[in-house]
């Protein structure tokens, strides 16, 4: 009886291949308010941005240049990693925030209304043509 119950046990574990299959492989961050925004955030989002050719201005790319790697170093002095800071939040607002915030609003109106909202909005209707 030992034996089958071992047989048992091994049967129903689950190996670790099979469960780092349900285990997504990359989770994207939820996008942060500019305010909110940390270092790590900024270089995360930036990055692939500039990669994938959404910065767009010469002035922009200019400053993401001069300041990304201003961010990883922290031998540079902390006022200079705070001006570096505030110019890359203004891109990220610029090419980050405002397009996926422009494409959420965007999904929200495309949305039905549920008939209750309908239904409220034909009576006020009727009641100002009153």
């Amino acid at each position: 009886m030992p034996a089958s119950s071992s047989n048992a046990q091994a049967n129903t574990s689950i190996s670790d291949d099979e469960s780092d299959k349900d285990i997504p492989q990359y989770q994207k961050a939820p996008i942060l308010t500019p305010s909110k925004v940390g270092i790590q955030g900024l270089r995360d989002t930036l990055i692939p941005a500039f990669n994938d050719k959404r910065i767009t201005d010469k002035k922009d790319i200019e400053i993401y240049k001069q300041y990304i790697e201003v961010l990883g170093d922290r031998k540079t002095p902390k006022s200079e990693r705070n001006k570096a800071r505030k110019e890359l939040t203004k891109l990220y607002t610029k090419y980050v925030y405002n397009p996926k915030k422009e494409k959420s609003k965007r999904q929200k109106e495309k949305q039905p209304t549920s008939p209750k909202n309908v239904k409220k909005t034909n009576v006020k209707e009727k009641n100002k043509s009153k």
